[in-house]
């Protein structure tokens, strides 16, 4: 099954195509507004929080089975830490250019990956 393109803009990156979105969200430790990435075959999916009570502590969460650098073996979802990308907005607001910055990080190829313990 497809994802839904209602609501959600399209991107083409390194010639695939990604929907992204962003949504009002809590995750429980004050972090809201959340933006949402994934690959037209669902296999690359990540939800980063661009809004969060403390920058210093960024973190991408890995929804999907793909995610270049690292061997997901789990169904379940995985928190890694991550830059702060809000630079990469535009008067406080998610353009494609932030969506461009956080898939140039994760599709970078020597980037360290370290999970976060929360």
């Amino acid at each position: 099954m497809a994802i839904s393109k209602k609501k959600r803009r399209s991107i083409e990156y390194q010639g695939m195509r990604f929907l992204w979105w962003v949504k009002d969200d809590f995750d429980g430790n004050g972090n809201m507004l959340s933006v949402h990435m994934a690959s037209e075959d669902k296999k690359f999916i990540v939800e980063h929080f661009l809004v969060k009570l403390n920058p210093a502590e960024s973190y991408l969460t890995i929804v999907g089975h793909y995610f270049p650098g690292l061997d997901k073996m789990t169904g379940n979802s995985i928190r890694i830490v991550c830059p702060d990308f809000r630079s990469a907005m535009v008067d406080n607001v998610v353009t494609p250019k932030t969506i461009r910055s956080i898939l140039e990080w994760c599709f970078q190829l020597d980037k360290e990956i370290v999970l976060c313990d929360r």
